[in-house]
């Protein structure tokens, strides 16, 4: 099978708004899998269509042994050009994820020039154990301030989750964090989103972003 045929047999799924849904493409992909069809000869990083097809039927053949998994996408890591390549991906995670051998594999990611694939070292912790607090301890450390969107978002994204796991944890790192404010303000736009997190919490929230904004000027 090429890509040629792939987009061939998903033709008839696509919308008026020119999409075929991740729900179409995910019960295609799911056939191909349970078919045992060869996907050897796909084009990665040519077609969005072709490559979603490709990673959920790869991840789904090795959903239950994480460590594969990462091995089955890292040869694709430098063709990942979108949030929607990381995003898709951690869809396919188990939860919870070995957290220590992700955690080695996201400083190893965090240091690629793709940054995508450094989206990839931070949005995958949102599978984690995030009720320890440990482990968000050491998922603190990694966060970096920078100017690049995706990853602004994908640190805000996690943050928040760390947020509904362990709020005193966060709600202190927030006041002492030396990270921009584009960053820290992300991540409390993202928990004040959040249907997990308290209007007790949301509150506290909104009232430190003066304090930030004041932090930011000093």
């Amino acid at each position: 099978m090429n890509n040629a045929d792939i987009l061939k047999a998903i033709e008839p799924k696509r919308r008026s708004n020119g999409r075929v849904y991740n729900g179409d493409l995910k019960a295609y992909a799911l056939k191909l899998y349970k078919d045992k069809v060869d996907l050897s000869r796909l084009v990665i990083g040519v077609n969005q269509d072709v490559d979603f097809v490709f990673f959920h039927a790869i991840l789904t053949r090795d959903k239950n042994d994480f460590r594969k998994q990462l091995e089955d996408i890292e040869p694709y890591l430098s063709t990942f050009d979108s949030w929607d390549d990381t995003d898709n991906i951690i869809t396919n995670f188990i939860k919870y994820i070995d957290f220590d051998y992700f955690y080695n594999k996201a400083k190893q990611y965090l240091k690629s020039n793709n940054p995508y694939t450094r989206r990839l070292g931070y949005v995958g912790f949102i599978k984690a154990n995030l009720l320890s607090e440990e482990n968000c301890c050491r998922i603190i450390d990694l966060f970096k301030n920078t100017d690049e969107h995706t990853l602004i978002m994908a640190q805000g994204w996690v943050m928040a989750e760390m947020y509904i796991n362990n709020p005193k944890l966060m709600y202190d790192f927030f006041l002492t964090s030396d990270l921009s404010y584009k960053i820290l303000s992300m991540a409390i736009s993202k928990c004040t989103d959040s249907f997990r997190i308290s209007q007790i919490e949301k509150i506290k929230l909104r009232k430190i972003r003066p304090i930030l904004k004041k932090r930011r000027m000093n």
